[in-house]
């Protein structure tokens, strides 16, 4: 939403998105920011636009196949794909504790399975029938929602990261980033009313 709203871009407010988990606080050149973490930023203004949860995903022809996946313990006969950033957001192994949530981690290696740079790639991986991965909602919701991909538990982990709109106190009263305050909070008020 943030790209395609011509409102933002002509107005101004919007000259570059960055979405980001590694906000440089030592930086005299941040602008504003959608940063996954605590939301403790000295000197920053920090506005919590929605929490995340992990869920896992994978194409329904993989969940539907041979072996099918029907719950948690049928994971140990497939190929688990790893986020390396994932890891980041649950603080540690990813797979692991999501196993343990879901009262698995003693019948599933959580350590087995190839490792991904980004979420694109094992997102797109899992697309491929390649494995099952683990993603952030609401950002997987579009894919799990047209279909490319579908969540076939219930169990979901709740990290302690949320998104949040950050940008240096001294210039959050800046009309152009007042106005895009505004217009990304409203954004992230409907999408959690939903």
């Amino acid at each position: 939403r943030v790209v395609s709203s011509s409102k933002m871009v002509d107005a101004g407010a919007l000259d570059s998105a960055s979405i980001t988990s590694n906000l440089d606080l030592r930086s005299d050149t941040s602008g504003v920011e959608i940063h996954l973490g605590a939301g403790d930023y000295p000197g920053y203004r920090a506005d919590r636009l929605f929490g995340v949860s992990t869920v896992v995903v994978a194409s329904s022809e993989l969940v539907k196949g041979s072996p099918p996946i029907r719950e948690p313990a049928d994971l140990a006969s497939h190929t688990l794909l790893h986020d390396d950033a994932m890891d980041l957001v649950a603080h540690g192994h990813a797979w692991e504790k999501w196993l343990e949530v879901a009262g698995v981690a003693d019948q599933v290696d959580g350590t087995h399975g190839p490792h991904f740079s980004s979420n694109i790639l094992s997102l797109e991986a899992a697309s491929q029938k390649l494995g099952v991965a683990l993603a952030l909602r609401p950002l997987v919701d579009a894919d799990i929602a047209s279909g490319r991909l579908c969540a076939p538990f219930k169990v979901e982990l709740k990290p302690q990261s949320a998104y949040y709109l950050v940008c240096p106190e001294v210039i959050a009263e800046r009309p152009a980033v007042a106005a895009f305050r505004k217009w990304l909070l409203q954004q992230a008020q409907e999408k959690r009313g939903r």
